[in-house]
């Protein structure tokens, strides 16, 4: 399992930040992010949620791969704001 994300939890306000502090966001990486968070947010909720990509400068997701992550399940089930933080779209 990769390390390259950190996970906050504030339960108080229900808000989960995922923070993805590796530079390349491979599919390795985007299954482990994605692991975790269905696990945490299985405990509790509902969440709203900040993902922040803003280090990531690169990606080695094909196209593919992407479609394949778009088909899961949400992670963070819906009701709440979900915010996308990045450097480019």
């Amino acid at each position: 399992m990769s390390l390259d994300f950190q996970i906050d939890l504030d339960p108080t306000h229900l808000v989960i930040r995922e923070t993805v502090t590796a530079p390349v966001l491979t599919e390795e990486l985007a299954d482990d992010y994605y692991r975790a968070l269905v696990l945490l947010a299985s405990h509790g909720g509902p969440y709203a949620a900040i993902f922040d990509l803003s280090g990531v400068t690169s990606t080695t997701l094909s196209p593919d791969a992407v479609r394949g992550l778009a088909r899961r399940a949400a992670a963070i089930p819906a009701g709440r704001s979900c915010v996308i933080v990045a450097e480019e779209p």
